[in-house]
């Protein structure tokens, strides 16, 4: 599957650029998100290089005659948004209890254009003293940018401002649904 994967990047002319550190457990963060190509084509990327990863998916979608097995065997965590758990305490329960571990998650949180990204990645990577990986996926130059990790510190400000800093300049395949919101 892995040079199938390539072979469908090269003939459309993506690339990766960077390498995915060898870190077992880490929140891989990745922007613009503003269509579902964008899985369509991680997934394809992730594959070409060799990368597991896991991805947070509404529940009904994993519990779908049909698909749900198939969305499981890609990495699917279901989640459940009319319980009132914490989300980002039980993800990051689900990072002790693993061994390995690397969560795909959008900062957005939507495909519409949102200044006011979630937050929930980074909490995640906190309460489970792991690692962020930014990976920047550039429509406009068919590029998968693969970052140097983030280490979440004590100044949460900050840091967002940062993170953020990271995927500027970049377009999604809806350039005016992607936004950083440090413009405004």
């Amino acid at each position: 599957m892995q040079k199938i994967s390539q072979y469908i990047l090269k003939l459309w002319g993506w690339k990766i650029v960077g390498d995915v550190p060898t870190v077992p457990k880490m929140v891989v963060c990745f922007a613009p998100h503003t269509s579902n190509w964008d899985f369509i084509w991680g997934k394809l990327a992730a594959s070409a290089i060799g990368f597991k990863m896991s991805f947070l998916i509404k529940e009904e979608w994993v519990n779908t005659w049909g698909i749900g097995w198939w969305l499981k065997r890609q990495g699917a965590v279901p989640v459940c948004r009319s319980k009132s758990t914490s989300m980002t305490d039980r993800l990051a329960q689900e990072f002790k209890k693993a061994e390995s571990l690397h969560l795909v998650l959008s900062p957005e949180g939507t495909r519409k254009r949102n200044a006011d990204w979630k937050k929930g990645f980074y909490y995640i990577a906190k309460k489970a003293a792991v690692p962020i990986l930014p990976l920047v996926m550039d429509y406009a130059k068919k590029e998968f940018i693969i970052k140097d990790l983030f280490i979440p510190t004590d100044n949460e400000e900050e840091d967002y401002i940062q993170f953020k800093r990271i995927f500027e300049g970049s377009q999604g395949k809806y350039p005016h649904l992607f936004t950083t919101g440090l413009d405004a």
